[in-house]
């Protein structure tokens, strides 16, 4: 059994390419990696709110969101997370208008095919709600952090953890970026970057990032942004060029990407997937599906030990989920490990009700072996018995 892989596409959000009227002075921009803390106010009622927006969305039912969504409170984090980045009042409105815009362009094209899974919510040492959500589509899972106000829970910020920044602080740092490499060659150099992306020309991408690697800075504002520009290319003939440079360029540097955890898998570099599941959020890392999915990688690996302790991992995160006891079976399948492979279909018996015969076992990877064994003969006459 091979889990649904994590999508590749569709990542062609926020993709806030000029922010007119920004002054050419340095713009700290806040880390993205915030300590969280317990939740510190009345859990029922934001879960409520949660429930509330899960059900929006996969009601396709956005006048919820749209209504949640606070341009106010985008403007005020936008003028105390930069303050210098903006010459006027409505400057800032505007920007905050345009960027709640891209939130809810980008929710709709993710709401019309996917499924949306609340997971649970933390606070930050500001105050600020994280709200933890799952994606999950026929082809596999993502996740995104929701940023909301512990008090009215609106809306002020939207996190795909693909990416290393959210979409508040993308918006900040690539305009500082803009702004501090507004003369000489760099601006020659953004401004073409610009121009590739806009008309699709992978080609000149791809020329243009390497030209930037040396020069161009903030460096994560530059990544961010191209990660967030190719998921619009992938039916591109030269799209698989622009993947490997991309990926080229980020191992050259120690990072990595979610993003690119199925391209690793289909060229069987399972050692590179693994780290690119391993580069997301905790809270996303920890969730039964990414155990299980690293339970697998591991499994392929095969690192027999580590795919074990991940399968376990997942049923321990989830009890109530399914896929993670059949992945913890296809584990045992891999390492030849029948007695605990006749332990879990007990326990898919017993506890979901499923008939385990020869045709769902030969639907499993590596099942040969477990079908030939002496232990699969033995329990088999018992279940028989029984």
């Amino acid at each position: 059994m091979q889990l649904r892989k994590i999508l590749s596409g569709y990542w062609a959000i926020l993709l806030i390419i000029v922010i007119s009227g920004c002054q050419s002075t340095n713009v700290e921009v806040p880390t993205p990696k915030i300590e969280l803390k317990p939740l510190e106010l009345n859990a029922s009622t934001l879960f409520t709110f949660n429930i509330q927006l899960e059900t929006a969305l996969n009601n396709t039912d956005l006048v919820f969101l749209e209504n949640q969504i606070s341009t106010s409170l985008i403007t005020e984090k936008l003028t105390k997370r930069a303050p210098q980045l903006f010459f006027t009042s409505q400057q800032v409105n505007k920007t905050a208008s345009q960027f709640k815009n891209k939130i809810i362009e980008s929710v709709t094209l993710f709401t019309k095919e996917f499924n949306w899974e609340y997971l649970y919510s933390e606070t930050d040492s500001q105050g600020q709600v994280a709200s933890y959500y799952r994606l999950e589509t026929s082809e596999g899972y993502n996740y995104f952090t929701i940023w909301l106000n512990p008090n009215t829970f609106q809306i002020f910020d939207f996190h795909p953890v693909s990416f290393e920044l959210s979409g508040l602080n993308f918006l900040i740092s690539f305009t500082s970026l803009m702004s501090e490499n507004s003369a000489g060659d760099n601006k020659q150099l953004v401004d073409d970057l610009l121009v590739a992306v806009q008309s699709q020309n992978i080609q000149e991408i791809v020329k243009v990032y390497k030209k930037s690697e040396d020069s161009i800075s903030p460096k994560g504002a530059l990544d961010d942004f191209v990660l967030r520009s190719i998921g619009q290319f992938s039916a591109n003939e030269n799209y698989t060029q622009l993947i490997e440079f991309i990926i080229g360029n980020f191992e050259k540097r120690g990072k990595a990407s979610l993003m690119f955890e199925g391209y690793y898998f289909q060229n069987k570099n399972f050692k590179a997937a693994i780290n690119a599941v391993n580069s997301i959020q905790q809270f996303a890392l920890m969730d039964s599906k990414m155990q299980s999915e690293l339970a697998m990688l591991y499994g392929y690996d095969n690192n027999h030990t580590l795919a074990a302790k991940h399968a376990r991992a997942a049923i321990l995160s989830n009890p109530l989920d399914e896929e993670a006891y059949f992945v913890l079976l296809q584990v045992a399948f891999f390492s030849e490990d029948h007695h605990l492979a006749t332990e879990v279909i007990d326990v898919l018996i017993a506890k979901f009700d499923y008939i385990i015969d020869t045709e769902l076992i030969s639907s499993l990877e590596n099942h040969q072996a477990f079908l030939k064994s002496d232990i699969f003969a033995t329990w088999s006459n018992e279940r028989n018995q029984s």
